[in-house]
């Protein structure tokens, strides 16, 4: 007999400058389980653009995973986001869109005009500006695996186990997002405080990211979100699903469909001394 939570929606959300290939490693466990939908963003490869006169933003971000769940026909799901998309599903669940959530090293938890979101701007706009500058070489700059590390180290711990072409396209993807800028600045005097859902909301955050280390920027969700689990993943880095995606998988159907994971996906998130 198929279990009550297999044909639950479930949602994917991907990072800033990444795009919905990001979650293709973990989707056939996820489909397994649930009908899963992956949203591209507003402004990001895939993504439609933004409507005229609404600037990039945030808040617009959120408008357009909601408008994108309307026209699919889909009132709640479980919400699954990374980095960005961990903020967007959060910002969801406060609207009553939510079944659960999971938020994979969510952005957001800084205060306004903070030197942590100033800090996320001094490495993510130069690793951008570095991808559009290359988007011609990218093919040959990630043929050896050196090489792929250290152009994916901001985002993927293990860059070198990916095949040139999948760290090619990960490259690419930031290249050509035309809003990384807009999105990025418009982070920066944004106070995200919204109400905690009333659902499960696990958030998790990887043991080696370089972009959102956990003792930096995890401390925060503890206070919008107390009653959410906090997971430390280990060995992966701030876009998992690259690095483990099985881990990834367990961490997502321990909360949307628990029958089907019963180990723990990594150790408790422990509170910074």
């Amino acid at each position: 007999m198929a279990d009550l939570h297999a044909r639950e929606p479930l949602v994917c959300l991907h990072g800033l400058g990444g795009s919905a290939r990001a979650w293709d490693r973990v989707l056939p466990d996820l489909r397994a389980r649930h009908e899963v939908r992956t949203v591209a963003l507003r402004g990001h490869v895939g993504g439609e653009g933004f409507p005229v006169r609404v600037h990039p933003t945030v808040p617009a971000l959120v408008d357009g995973v909601e408008a994108a769940l309307d026209a699919a026909g889909v009132g709640k799901a479980h919400l699954v986001g990374n980095s960005l998309g961990g903020w967007l599903a959060l910002e969801l669940a406060a609207r009553g869109r939510a079944l659960s959530v999971v938020a994979l090293s969510p952005a957001g938890g800084w205060l306004p005009d903070s030197e942590e979101v100033h800090r996320v701007w001094r490495l993510l706009v130069p690793a951008h500006d570095l991808a559009r500058r290359t988007e011609r070489h990218l093919d040959r700059a990630v043929r050896l695996a050196p090489a792929r590390r250290a152009l994916l180290r901001l985002g993927v711990e293990h860059g070198d186990r990916l095949e040139p072409a999948d760290a090619a396209a990960f490259l690419r993807d930031n290249a050509r997002c035309r809003f990384l800028r807009p999105i990025l600045r418009s982070a920066i005097p944004y106070d995200f405080t919204v109400p905690a859902p009333d659902v499960p909301v696990r958030i998790a955050w990887s043991a080696q990211d370089r972009l959102l280390p956990a003792p930096r920027y995890s401390e925060r969700f503890r206070t919008l979100f107390p009653e959410a689990e906090r997971l430390l993943l280990p060995g992966v880095g701030h876009v998992p699903m690259y690095d483990d995606p099985a881990l990834v998988a367990r961490t997502i159907l321990e909360v949307t469909s628990p029958d089907a994971a019963p180990a723990r996906a990594g150790d408790t998130l422990p509170t910074r001394s």
